[in-house]
């Protein structure tokens, strides 16, 4: 969330420099309850998530425009970005912790947080104005002119300028590489950075291991529905639908380690956090249960 702080002057028409505020959407809680086993990978979302938290509200002023702070600034982008994520691995926390079979909505979280830290990562190995250009014309503004389109046909009154733009800005800007490339960008850019006895995995082998496991979960696939029927006990041919037990097939490791990769990389882009700190805290979880 972004709440306005303070106003400067104009520095062009319909673009002023702009104080904000980036607000926390998490709270800094412990969820896990007596009887919730604790494994090194709850220690570290929880520590990564406390550490994201102390940093809010953080304050960024860039270009801002009437609709908002301008996502062409890594100022404001960045830390919205880690500020995001650390929400979803926050309620991906909360579902676990509740023990209630919800593996496959932790799945869903886990790709939204996968890709959340792919991003991060691949605009900050060189974050100029250009590649944060490419991204938000990516992830954005492709879809938008659609969905006016759309929307126009049943009579909603549609911004047509502000679709031109949309339009406009993706031409002029391009797309992205695919995920799986990005991820493998990220890998060799942040061979260094990302390190730790969590970093093995690597961006682009989680994109497989995640996807592969979590992609049919956020569709309604006949892989995705396989979990709700079981066969009832002691009865040869007699099924029955029903929430599944918890599992730990749910992609939260894997997701964990993909935020952790994200806070690490922040790391050498935020002057908040030190690397060399934030890699003894590492390894001090992971020895601590090892």
């Amino acid at each position: 969330m972004l709440s306005q702080t303070l106003s400067s002057s104009e520095s062009s028409p319909g673009l002023k420099h702009v104080k904000w505020r980036l607000l926390s959407g998490t709270h800094p809680v412990r969820v896990w309850g007596a009887k919730m086993k604790r494994t090194l990978f709850v220690e570290m979302s929880e520590g990564l998530i406390a550490i994201i938290n102390s940093l809010m509200p953080y304050e960024i002023t860039g270009p801002v425009r009437q609709e908002g702070v301008s996502m062409d600034s890594w100022g404001a982008a960045g830390p919205a970005m880690l500020c995001s994520a650390a929400g979803t691995m926050h309620s991906a926390n909360v579902l676990r912790a509740g023990n209630s079979g919800a593996s496959q909505d932790i799945g869903v979280l886990v790709r939204r947080i996968y890709e959340y830290s792919v991003d991060y990562a691949w605009v900050a190995i060189d974050p100029t104005k250009e590649r944060l250009q490419r991204w938000a014309g990516h992830q954005d503004f492709r879809w938008r002119p659609k969905h006016m389109d759309r929307l126009a046909q049943y009579g909603v009154v549609v911004n047509e300028d502000a679709k031109r733009r949309f339009d406009i800005w993706r031409k002029r800007h391009g797309g992205l590489p695919g995920l799986d490339v990005r991820a493998q960008e990220v890998d060799s850019h942040w061979a260094d950075a990302i390190t730790g006895a969590h970093a093995g995995s690597g961006m682009e082998k989680l994109y497989s291991t995640i996807y592969s496991r979590t992609s049919p979960w956020a569709h309604p696939t006949p892989n995705a529905l396989a979990d709700f029927i079981r066969k009832q006990p002691a009865k040869t041919m007699s099924w029955e639908v029903r929430a599944p037990a918890q599992g730990e097939d749910s992609g939260y490791n894997q997701g964990v380690i993909a935020f952790a990769a994200m806070v690490q990389v922040a790391s050498h882009c935020l002057p908040e956090l030190d690397p060399d700190d934030l890699n003894k805290l590492l390894e001090g979880w992971a020895s601590a249960k090892s």
